[in-house]
């Protein structure tokens, strides 16, 4: 069983998506292309993407951890072709809690003495 990958409530990872064709070669993405990359939930994990994709991939940007710690969150990226053709991916992600930072004390409810 594959581990997700672990990314901290206030982190950021980078990611790129590159199109490969039938050999795993980086492919030329075609003009009209609509490409489309989510997140299950939002509040524990958002996509940030660059204005202007890395050289080499044909959409990048950042993952950012949220405030909502939970295991397998999706991220899903696709690519429509103008053809009418689509590509689809996906990965899990678990949003996990950092190093402390401060205290908590939870009280009960008072009692007689």
């Amino acid at each position: 069983m594959a581990n997700n990958f672990q990314l901290g409530d206030t982190e950021k990872v980078a990611y790129a998506l590159t199109e490969l064709d039938a050999d795993s070669n980086p492919a030329t993405p075609q003009t009209g292309d609509v490409i489309s990359i989510t997140s299950s939930d939002t509040a524990s994990l958002t996509v940030v993407p660059d204005a202007t994709p890395i050289d080499g991939s044909v959409a990048s940007g950042f993952l950012f951890g949220g405030k909502k710690l939970q295991t397998g969150v999706s991220v899903t990226a696709s690519i429509t072709h103008t053809d009418g053709t689509s590509l689809s991916v996906s990965d899990l992600i678990d949003i996990v809690g950092g190093k402390a930072s401060s205290l908590s004390l939870g009280l009960g409810a008072p009692v007689s003495q």
